[in-house]
């Protein structure tokens, strides 16, 4: 369990975790404020459904939510692919030569010129 919390990352909370919860609790309040306009008393079930949560709907939330956010990143991929917006930057290997990269590493600065 530790080497698996380890592995975790900002981008996976940034890029997975946080828009797939966003989505789940806009799904959630969708679902309790359609209820709350259907059915009287819903308020009272609500706050009775919030008395009994527990850890598992915490763990459940964070797994679902990641899931979820996976979900979305694969489906805006495929979209942006489908229309067209992948990375078209094309590059040619032998552009690049000795004295390319000894310009490059000179400019970062990292190296003493000699």
């Amino acid at each position: 369990m530790g080497s698996m919390l380890e592995k975790i990352t900002l981008y996976d909370i940034l890029g997975y975790l946080l828009p797939g919860c966003l989505l789940e609790t806009i799904v959630c309040l969708e679902y309790m404020l359609e209820k709350w306009v259907l059915a009287d008393g819903v308020l009272e079930r609500i706050k009775e459904i919030l008395e009994q949560f527990n850890s598992f709907f915490v763990v459940a939330f964070i797994i679902g939510g990641y899931c979820l956010g996976l979900i979305l990143s694969e489906c805006s991929a495929w979209a942006n692919r489908k229309l067209g917006y992948e990375n078209k930057i094309k590059y040619d290997n032998r552009a690049i030569t000795d004295d390319v990269l000894k310009k490059a590493i000179l400019s970062t600065g990292l190296v003493e010129r000699t």
